[in-house]
């Protein structure tokens, strides 16, 4: 199977969002369609390869990267004023995107996201639209669930905050943790890991109350080598969906034979042993 990736640019909260359109060459039929959100900081080409498998189990996928990041950076990140609110609504334009790709009207659309495009999850107002989520590692992000709480009181309280104000934005690339981040993003994200119950304890973010919308299944996954989502950090997260009907996986490595898995591993070519179990969840939907 020869699979075709498409560039597709739509315009979200006036900004230019780009996605990737993963389909098959040779019969592109849109009948089972994979929303595909990514990490933060993460670039949507960082998800290519298991885009690219699922096609070769026919399903589609759109990957995207929220404005601001990857090939939706519009400019220079300094100075542009990008909020949690914009990347939910990028979120809902790709899902409403997606529907219009839709073969037919039985055709199916899936949720699949990694870390922070959980927690988006739960602020969109089109969740319903979803038959259901699988989630990786999407997580409460507050610093007292991670393994290495003494770095991240010095990363949260010493470095965010000074290196924010002297660059306009979140110099990420320079510590090597993914792509520079918006200054307001990284300044809530910082509020957000500071709070025991994450952006629940920000009243600025209202949104939070649509957690409650989705009524399908979610299937969310923790690794037991992942020192920033742990099992109780995604227990947090998942919670307060209330009204869906939410399966929880916390995986050994060692079950399926590879050494690590951590926060990004799944996502990688070594875990294909995984990608198979995803299909499968996806397929008896």
């Amino acid at each position: 199977m020869t699979v075709k990736i498409e560039e597709k640019q739509i315009e979200s909260c006036g900004k230019p969002l780009t996605m990737r359109i993963f389909s098959n060459e040779s019969s592109p039929v849109f009948d089972r369609i994979i929303v595909f959100a990514p990490a933060m900081g993460t670039k949507q080409t960082f998800y290519s390869k298991l885009s690219s498998y699922l096609v070769e189990q026919n399903y589609s996928v759109i990957t995207f990267d929220y404005i601001g990041i990857g090939l939706s950076l519009d400019g220079k990140l300094r100075g542009q004023k990008i909020t949690i609110e914009d990347w939910t609504q990028n979120t809902e334009d790709v899902i409403n995107y997606a529907e219009t790709l839709k073969s037919n009207e039985d055709a199916k659309l899936y949720y699949l996201c990694h870390s922070l495009g959980g927690q988006i999850f739960g602020l969109i107002t089109n969740s319903n639209k979803i038959t259901a989520a699988a989630m990786y590692t999407s997580q409460n992000g507050y610093w007292r669930y991670y393994f290495h709480k003494t770095f991240y009181i010095f990363f949260w309280y010493l470095m965010v905050p000074p290196l924010v104000f002297l660059c306009g934005y979140f110099p990420f690339k320079l510590l090597r943790g993914g792509e520079n981040l918006p200054k307001q993003i990284m300044q809530s994200w910082k509020k957000w890991c500071t709070s025991k119950d994450y952006f629940f304890d920000d009243p600025r973010v209202t949104a939070t109350k649509n957690f409650s919308l989705y009524t399908g299944p979610i299937r969310t996954h923790s690794f037991t080598d992942d020192g920033w989502a742990t099992k109780p950090a995604v227990e947090s997260m998942v919670s307060h969906f209330t009204n869906a009907k939410v399966e929880h996986l916390h995986i050994a490595p060692s079950e399926y034979g590879l050494k690590s898995i951590s926060h990004f591993g799944f996502f990688r070519e070594k875990s294909k042993t995984l990608w198979e179990e995803l299909v499968k969840w996806f397929n008896a939907q």
